[in-house]
């Protein structure tokens, strides 16, 4: 006798990387629909993440999402003998200076590679927020000799219908920034802002900002980097943010915070504080795994290795931690390094160094 399949265990919603990334399901062939995590809305796209200004954490993150949600991660943008394809080269724009992106461009045009389109890399972080496959056409990077195009999609990001955008046809009421690339992306570095900001100089969330670092150091501690990467997101805006938040709906308009983040954001400024603050921040492994993490030369994959030996003090790493050199001089100078400099001893630095 045949048995029946067993219908496959969909993932707990607190499974979701990003707190703030909802998934909908819905017919992937209608017009604005959103293609849901399960179906891998990247599948049949062949992308190639270009290493310049790229670290190797966020590469390792990119590559597992890509591969997650169904894309092909391609090794060389040699051309194919076998069956040729467009491939979206991806460039990290969220650092990189547009003169360097375009110098990018050129050279490898200039060469024999395979049909590429150039793509900024926060094209693809939006769609993992987003959950779903947007339009790249307002982040596609043009070399020196075309006509600049490096926009930053704003609110009007548009889902796409089906295949059709990613293939090349227009997404119907889609708007571009008049902006220029650098000025969009302003807001999202606080270096990049006048001090005059008073969003800069005055945290006015910061009782919700405390709360949700907590979560971003326990998650980071813990090694799970795209969760921390996803509350820091959140806690950059929120910094930024010129008023005091003080509604659900004002919270989840603010770019990086999606709906569960706004509900987090709702209990801190209801509640006064956060419960899976408590659930994740106060259990035995958390606090130790962050204390010695702050040890100068331990990983977080080595704070936990140490946790599992049973070390839980400073003293127990002292005498049974077998530390290498450079975490020896970290542990000998704990106090020092882990206390933070202040502004004036960074000034009489900077005055002996100039």
């Amino acid at each position: 006798m045949q048995m029946a399949s067993l219908p496959k265990k969909r993932r707990k919603e607190e499974d979701v990387v990003d707190d703030g990334v909802d998934a909908v399901s819905d017919n992937p062939l209608r017009s604005g629909a959103v293609v849901p995590a399960e179906a891998g809305f990247l599948e049949g796209l062949h992308l190639f993440l270009h290493v310049a200004a790229l670290s190797k954490t966020r590469r390792s993150i990119f590559e597992r999402q890509i591969a997650k949600k169904g894309g092909i991660l391609v090794k060389t943008l040699e051309v194919s003998t076998k069956e040729p394809h467009q491939v979206l080269v991806l460039l990290e724009d969220s650092i990189t200076g547009r003169e360097k992106l375009a110098a990018i461009v050129d050279k490898l045009s200039n060469q024999k590679k395979a049909a590429m389109t150039f793509v900024g890399l926060s094209w693809l972080s939006k769609c993992l927020e987003k959950d779903a496959l947007l339009s790249y056409d307002n982040y596609v990077i043009t070399g020196t000799g075309e006509e600049q195009r490096l926009e930053k999609v704003t609110a009007d990001d548009q889902v796409v219908d089906g295949r059709s955008k990613v293939e090349g046809s227009k997404v119907p009421g889609e708007k571009s920034s008049t902006k220029s690339y650098m000025e969009g992306k302003k807001h999202k570095f606080v270096c990049a802002q006048s001090s005059e900001n008073p969003a800069v100089s005055t945290n006015l969330n910061k009782h919700i900002t405390d709360q949700l670092e907590k979560l971003a150091v326990a998650y980071k501690s813990t090694n799970d980097t795209w969760r921390a990467f996803g509350y820091q997101k959140a806690i950059s805006a929120l910094r930024n943010y010129p008023r005091r938040i003080d509604s659900r709906e004002e919270a989840s308009k603010i770019p990086n915070v999606g709906r569960k983040m706004a509900d987090k954001i709702m209990e801190i400024v209801e509640e006064g504080s956060l419960q899976k603050v408590a659930e994740v921040c106060e259990g035995e492994k958390v606090r130790t795994v962050d204390l010695f993490n702050r040890v100068w030369g331990v990983g977080p994959a080595t704070a936990e290795r140490l946790y599992e030996q049973g070390l839980r003090t400073l003293e127990d790493l002292k005498e049974k931690g077998n530390l290498n050199k450079q975490q020896q001089i970290g542990l000998k100078h704990f106090a020092d390094l882990d206390e933070r400099m202040t502004r004036s001893e960074c000034t009489e630095i900077y005055e002996e160094v100039r």
